[in-house]
């Protein structure tokens, strides 16, 4: 068969499966229904699952018509307002594995029926299915990743609602009572008269306890409030993308668990490379919203930085004599003993991924 029959027989296949796409929504929630996962009972839910499960059959059809395309991807910034969406609504991560799990048989079902009998059906169905894959992977991922932050940024309202509460007590408590007995030294003192000549070292010796216990006091409701209101790596990010101001580019900034788990220069550290990484961005992308979103866990951060612009060609930006940012980044994170990967998508964006540990002797837990 020539190239010519071989792309029509293709796209008769790539039209077969897209217009099985109503079939396919119904037998997805049918078997979501029968496993009794809430993402089918839930509208609001189900509405979500429906786009994500159109945008995943258009991905296979789309890799069917064009090989070399490169497979769509979604949106960070959307598919992080999914799941947030789906937090909020009460669902679990194993709702949404469940949910791919079934996607991707149901659509298998109907690749294998529709690609059956076509000369070259081994290289049709590896092209849909490496699309499926990456379809159901990568929003999987995304979705367990805004449940992390979920849980990360429960853990930091905890801890900040403690420090709170911890700091209103020992300054309601503990700092009028050593007030009051600064106040009652005084009036002590006052009624001695001549005779407090003789107990004067004692009593300036209590005075003194009583004024530094006081002053101690007031540094440790201090630091309290502070550490519950303070995120230096996400005020310092926000600056520099106000700074930038690039009207046509929408950047947002998240920053998820408590900085205080890690060592203040590993933060100096990591905005310099994100500030980097936004740079670039607004430099040279071309893109319409780029995000940011950074996982602070108690032993290790995870850091993205997407954009949807136009991409560039990796290999070639890493065979330039001169030195570049890239490989700044890359130093700079392999000091922290930490791992960054580039993924650029020519024409469809850019994303940075970047882990760091946090050894334990060096976060400073509950402080």
């Amino acid at each position: 068969m020539g190239m010519a029959a071989e792309g029509d027989a293709a796209s008769d296949v790539a039209e077969r499966i897209a217009a099985s796409e109503d079939e396919i929504l119904a037998r997805y929630r049918e078997c979501l229904q029968q496993k009794h996962n809430p993402l089918a009972g839930n509208p609001e839910a189900w509405a979500g699952c429906r786009i994500q499960a159109q945008q995943i059959v258009a991905a296979c059809v789309e890799s069917l018509l064009d090989p070399a395309a490169n497979p769509s991807v979604p949106v960070v910034s959307s598919m992080a307002d999914l799941a947030g969406a789906r937090i909020q609504q009460g669902m679990r991560v194993s709702n949404s594995a469940e949910a791919g799990t079934v996607l991707f048989q149901v659509v298998m079902d109907v690749l294998v029926r529709e690609i059956s009998g076509h000369p070259d059906a081994l290289r049709l169905l590896a092209q849909a299915i490496h699309s499926l894959q990456q379809g159901i992977g990568l929003r999987l991922q995304i979705g367990a990743a805004e449940y992390d932050s979920f849980i990360l940024n429960t853990v930091t309202e905890v801890n900040r609602d403690g420090y709170l509460s911890l700091a209103r007590d020992i300054h309601d408590q503990l700092g009028n009572s050593l007030s009051l007995a600064l106040r009652q030294m005084d009036l002590y003192e006052m009624a001695l008269g001549d005779a407090e000549q003789a107990l004067s070292p004692r009593l300036k010796a209590v005075r003194t306890a009583i004024h530094e216990s006081l002053m101690m006091a007031r540094d440790v409701v201090s630091g309290l409030r502070r550490n519950a209101r303070e995120a230096p790596l996400l005020t310092a990010l926000t600056a520099f993308v106000e700074s930038m101001a690039v009207a046509e580019t929408e950047a947002q900034v998240y920053v998820n668990g408590s900085e205080s788990w890690a060592p203040p220069e590993t933060l100096d550290e990591l905005y310099v490379v994100l500030r980097e990484c936004l740079r670039n961005s607004f430099a040279h992308s071309r893109a319409e919203k780029i995000v940011v979103r950074v996982d602070i866990a108690p032993h290790e951060i995870n850091a993205v930085v997407a954009d949807d612009g136009c991409g560039f060609d990796l290999d070639a930006v890493l065979d330039r004599k001169s030195i570049n940012g890239l490989t700044g980044i890359r130093e700079r994170i392999g000091l922290l003993d930490g791992t960054v990967a580039f993924s650029p998508t020519p024409g469809k964006g850019t994303t940075v991924k970047t882990w760091i540990p946090i050894q334990k002797e060096g976060a400073r837990h509950g402080q």
